[in-house]
């Protein structure tokens, strides 16, 4: 069963990929989030290798 959370991450990620799709620019607050979240991502990513290594 679906949870509401689940459903309202499925329907943003529609949204986004629907603007996407017709070249819809970003909302700059929107991109520096996106951006804010990768660059912790990236930056986990590197902390996780970094101890395998």
């Amino acid at each position: 069963e679906p949870t509401a959370k689940g459903e309202a991450l499925r329907a943003k990620m529609k949204d986004v990929q629907e603007g996407l799709s017709c070249g819809m620019p970003l909302e700059r607050a929107e991109l520096k989030a996106l951006h804010g979240a990768l660059t912790r991502l990236v930056a986990g990513l590197r902390e996780a290798t970094a101890d395998q290594g």
